[in-house]
Formats: structure tokens, C-alpha cells, sequence
């Protein structure tokens, strides 16, 4: 599967980059994220993380583009419980490099829509918190990706604004279709929803086109 995915966009993208006009250009995500869908996502709560990376923008016709990325992100969860005499207060960041493929869009003469697949890789799960009792408190901080599925497929969905000055504001998403954990039946997966900031260098603004 990872193999196809590659495969077809190397071929989108040597087949469109000799003709369409290309730009590039920055973007920085805020995100709220958390796992669900699982046994194991009982009694978690959204946490707040970040993305930066770059994107490449080939523009195939008056409406319709191509936007692969690759962007640096945070993901993961809070886990808060009180049972018993024994609270537990744990924060999951789990760090990815994810690698969008994104079909956009364009409505009107500055809003758009975009959607794709992504892949992402686990880099990091950091888990950070502490879990106390009536006689005694444990302070964990911790990293690895032990008992995770380290290669994630995603759906990637968003839309927003562009400026004239090629300022782009957008609210995105991402639904993981792979399960999180490795080990057992559980079904939990990441989801995330944001809003983004890009800038694109290199693109000229299309002029609305009107009919006579």
C-alpha cells in the first residue's frame, strides 16, 4: 500500500510539473488532537500540538490543484482518571512526519477546498505526568514508540481563505484509518482538527475570467 501511494504520486507529478505553474511556500498548524474509537481511548481529553513544514503547489487549471507536503507534527492525547484512592494526570505527545497528497479545490475567487490521503511516520510518543495515591507519588517521563503502529494512513480534509496577498488561512483535519496500538484488537485511531497559516511564493494570482 505504501509502495502504490508513492508510486502514484510520482507519476502525478511528473506527468503535471512540465505545464502547470508551481509555487511553494511555508505552514504552521495549531491542533487539538486526541485518540478515539478504541477500548483504550476511555477517559481521554483533546491536548493542543503543532505542524510546520512546506508545501508544493502546482496549479493544473483555473480551478483544480495538486499540494504535496511534508510537515512536522504533534498528536496524542491527555489521560485523566480518579479511581479509588489513586489519580492519574498523563499527557501522550506523540510526534509524526507526515507526508500529505493533497486535490484542491478552488471556489470563487479566494475560497478552496482540499482532501487526500497522507502517511505519516511515528518519531516519538513522550508521556509525561504523574499518577498518585493516598501514600506515595509516581512522576513519569518517558519516550519511545514501543507497542505503536509506527506507519499511519490518514485522510486529510480542509478548506479556507486566501488573501491577495497570498496569505492563506485554512481549518483543516485528519482522520487516522490505522489503528494506533500494535499489540491486541483495539481499535483507537488519531483525530485531529486545527487552523493553519501558509504563505506561497511564486504564485500569481489568477484573474477571474468573465464572460461576454
Amino acid at each position: 500500500m505504501k509502495k502504490l501511494l508513492f508510486a502514484l504520486q510520482l507519476f502525478f507529478l511528473g506527468s503535471i510539473i512540465t505545464w502547470s505553474q508551481v509555487s511553494v511556500g511555508p505552514k504552521l498548524s495549531l491542533s487539538f488532537s486526541n485518540v478515539i474509537g478504541g477500548e483504550n481511548s476511555v477517559g481521554n481529553k483533546f491536548k493542543v500540538g503543532f505542524s510546520a513544514g512546506a508545501f508544493l503547489k502546482f496549479q493544473i487549471s483555473d480551478h483544480v490543484y495538486l499540494q504535496p507536503e511534508v510537515v512536522y507534527s504533534t498528536r496524542g492525547f491527555k489521560y485523566v482518571s480518579s479511581v479509588g484512592n489513586q489519580d492519574t494526570n498523563l499527557k501522550h505527545t506523540l510526534s509524526y512526519i507526515d507526508f500529505p497528497f493533497l486535490i484542491g479545490i478552488q471556489i470563487g475567487e479566494n475560497g478552496f477546498i482540499n482532501f487526500g490521503p497522507q502517511i505519516g511516520y511515528l518519531v516519538n510518543d513522550k508521556i509525561k505526568g504523574v499518577v498518585t495515591n493516598s501514600s506515595s507519588s509516581l512522576n513519569l517521563n518517558s519516550s519511545n514508540v514501543y507497542g505503536y503502529n509506527v506507519t499511519e494512513y490518514a485522510l486529510a480534509f480542509g478548506g479556507g481563505y486566501r488573501f491577495p496577498f497570498n496569505l492563506m488561512v485554512a481549518v483543516h483535519g485528519v482522520y487516522g484509518l490505522t489503528k494506533l496500538y500494535s499489540n491486541g484488537g483495539d481499535l483507537s485511531h488519531n483525530f485531529t482538527f486545527g487552523l493553519s497559516v501558509a504563505y506561497s511564493l511564486g504564485e500569481k494570482r489568477r484573474k477571474q475570467r468573465t464572460r461576454h
